[in-house]
């Protein structure tokens, strides 16, 4: 049974006033980083009820079964054992960020650029360093490296030591979708600060947490955010964490090591 949940709106800033309108400019989180790098991995949101915050996003999954994908409306689930898999309203989410996107702008690319070179160059096209940025990036990549984790069973292991032994995988000349969020500095403990982004082949055969990667003709359509709201788990694992710890560096073990 999904546990209740305790909303905490943490940052809702907004230059026009927005009246209940459900798809608004609005950035949803379920749980945080820092909770999910403790192994928080049990079910605190549905696919439904993801879908009624969102479009587009990116997390995990119930016992950490893979990496989340959701673009147009679909939630995708890539497994450890490489499958793609199409999640039906029922599947339930740990961590997860999304939001109704609607592009601010939208830019073309054609040219060989790393995940560092390409992340550098977007961040000239941005408003600000302190809004939420969700990014969806489709084209062909000379090369795409990812990662997913593999499933977990209670008592959880934190983060850091499942991804000792997640699988990566090396896509050549691929033609597939980058989702994903730059959140600021301030989101440290709470979101992955800087970028964070998911993999989804065109022909749904591979895909993952993006590691690296070498683009040749993309599009990006960028949406910057200045509202974000965060719900944490109701449950007694989060009450009883730790969460005065600084985890940066486990976090870039985790996210960031390619």
């Amino acid at each position: 049974m999904t546990s209740k949940r305790l909303v905490l709106t943490l940052c809702t800033i907004s230059l026009s006033l927005l009246t209940g309108c459900a798809h608004s400019d609005l950035v949803h989180q379920t749980s945080s980083i820092d909770a999910l790098l403790q192994g928080e991995y049990g079910p605190l949101i549905s696919v439904a009820q993801l879908k009624t915050q969102g479009d587009t996003g990116i997390g995990t999954f119930e016992h950490l079964d893979g990496e989340m994908l959701m673009l147009d409306g679909i939630v995708y689930q890539i497994k450890s054992d490489g499958t793609i898999h199409q999640r039906d309203n029922t599947t339930q989410i740990p961590f997860a960020t999304v939001k109704f996107f609607k592009a601010d702008q939208t830019l073309t690319i054609s040219e060989d650029l790393t995940f560092a070179q390409l992340t550098e160059q977007l961040d000239q096209h941005l408003p600000t360093e302190n809004y939420f940025h969700t990014f969806i990036i489709r084209g062909t990549f000379k090369s795409v490296k990812t990662r997913s984790v593999p499933k977990q069973t209670p008592p959880y292991p934190p983060l850091v030591e499942v991804v000792k032994i997640q699988p990566t995988w090396t896509f050549e000349n691929v033609t597939g979708t980058l989702v994903g969020f730059k959140c600021p500095t301030f989101s440290k403990g709470l979101n992955v600060p800087g970028y964070h982004l998911h993999f989804l082949r065109d022909d749904h055969i591979g895909g993952g947490h993006v590691l690296d990667f070498t683009t040749d003709d993309i599009n990006v359509q960028i949406d910057s955010s200045r509202q974000w709201q965060l719900t944490l788990p109701d449950t007694d694992f989060f009450r009883e964490m730790n969460l005065a710890k600084d985890r940066s560096k486990e976090l870039h073990k985790v996210e960031k090591d390619r």
